[in-house]
């Protein structure tokens, strides 16, 4: 029996390993264990073999623990303290409602073997559900744990350790009969319920505060589309009338070179021609793709771009029936992020936006390229406001997933190129309003 439970008890403890070095390897660091943790684990292990119930050899194995966690993601040790304190107290919060459960069922002499066997299944359970989620909703979860706040962190922290310690208070009084027998029954109850509740309690603050940071940069990307659209036709409106004056001073400018041609003053024609040539009017390039939004967004980033000694090259089509919101969630993110990329670029001659579009019957092709000088495989800005930036990708490619899509990184250094591809609505489709409203929820 003492075999059993000792080998139990160790697939328990190597458990918690496995699972604090997943939760951090899914959703905030992309590594392997590392082969330097393996000693570690050794000693983590014996230790548990040899366990003999002393506090201190207890305190060490969770350090142990923490170490050989910390060694293979050396690059972030406050975040893979946290995790592990986290699992920890959330083990802590489990398994003595396990222990005070059982102790209402279960004779004593299977006590601990039973409640040793239950941990262990519910680790490993957790290991395999939770790697299944992170196949199909990773990124939705990596994104979400990027917007949280700090605060709702520190309160999660705070709350799930004190239900921790007061399970195992429970426990422990449990244990040595502390309290009356029906005290305590009382106790133990509202400590279960207390428990299941504070489950909910969390799930419901990180669910609204996520909410509400969804909602509130879909509004910003609106109060963006919005912006554009009236940047585009004050655009319009002005080189309207300015070409308006320049039809009405056509004649008189034909009127200048023929005199003097017929004076024989090439050269003041030249330079007469030249001037108009090098009119604004005459200067103003604007982007023809088919789709009056890509157009607005296409004429607002090249501003932007040769602000930057950037140059913006399209090529292509858009189709007219994707909608506004969708277009603008697509082509402006994308852009802002290219800009930002070329922005970092030493030499200016080196700096380039290539947009190519293509439409084959209802199949829309978007490939944007440019010259990164980061060679960073886990696509991570380097922007001070990260979960802006993380927010903007994250709504691309939900917008085209909708659209039935999918968002490729072809090749990452050191050019850069997004492949996007979707599926584009039918007429009908389009021309229902689009406020933003079908948006996946992050």
């Amino acid at each position: 029996m003492n075999t059993a439970l000792q080998i139990i008890e160790l697939g328990q403890y190597l458990m918690y390993f496995f699972n604090v070095h997943i939760i951090i390897s899914e959703t905030i660091d992309r590594k392997k264990i590392s082969k330097a943790s393996i000693p570690l684990l050794i000693a983590y292990s014996l230790l548990i073999i040899i366990n003999v119930k002393l506090r201190f050899i207890h305190t060490f194995i969770s350090v142990l623990l923490y170490a050989a966690i910390c060694i293979s993601h050396r690059k972030i040790p406050l975040k893979s303290l946290y995790v592990t304190l986290l699992y920890l107290f959330i083990d802590g919060m489990i398994s003595p409602i396990i222990i005070m459960i059982l102790d209402f069922l279960v004779e004593q002499k299977y006590f601990n073997i039973l409640s040793s066997s239950i941990s262990l299944l519910i680790n490993a359970a957790f290991f395999f559900l939770f790697k299944r989620y992170m196949n199909k909703n990773g990124e939705n979860l990596r994104l979400s744990l990027k917007l949280m706040p700090m605060k709702v962190y520190i309160l999660i922290f705070i709350y799930i350790g004190i239900i921790s310690v007061f399970n195992s208070f429970i426990m422990v009084a449990s244990q040595k009969r502390i309290f009356g027998t029906s005290l305590f029954t009382v106790l133990k109850a509202c400590i279960i319920f207390t428990s299941i509740l504070s489950v909910f309690i969390m799930m419901f603050i990180i669910t609204s505060n996520l909410s509400a940071y969804y909602y509130k940069k879909s509004a910003s990307l609106l109060d963006k589309q919005l912006a554009m659209q009236a940047r585009y036709y004050e655009k319009m409106d002005y080189l309207s009338n300015d070409i308006r004056r320049f039809r009405h001073d056509y004649k008189n400018h034909m009127f200048c070179l023929n005199s003097l041609l017929n004076e024989n003053k090439t050269e003041d024609a030249i330079k007469y021609l030249e001037s108009i040539t090098n009119n604004q009017t005459m200067q103003t390039s604007t982007f023809r793709s088919g789709n009056t939004i890509a157009d607005t967004i296409l004429n607002d980033k090249n501003e932007i771009a040769a602000k930057n000694e950037c140059r913006l090259n399209f090529t292509g089509v858009i189709s007219p029936c994707i909608s506004a919101f969708d277009i603008c969630t697509i082509l402006a993110n994308a852009l802002d992020n290219s800009i930002e990329a070329c922005q970092k670029i030493p030499d200016g001659n080196k700096r380039f936006i290539d947009v190519n579009c293509f439409l084959k019957r209802d199949i829309q092709i978007i490939c944007i390229s440019n010259p990164n000088s980061n060679d960073n495989p886990n696509l991570q800005t380097s922007k001070e406001n990260k979960t802006d930036h993380g927010f903007g990708l994250f709504n691309i490619k939900k917008t085209v997933e909708k659209l039935g899509g999918t968002v490729n990184v072809t090749q990452q250094y050191p050019i850069f190129v997004l492949d996007i591809m979707f599926t584009v609505p039918s007429a009908k489709e389009s021309e229902q309003p689009d406020d933003g409203s079908q948006l996946n929820e992050a």
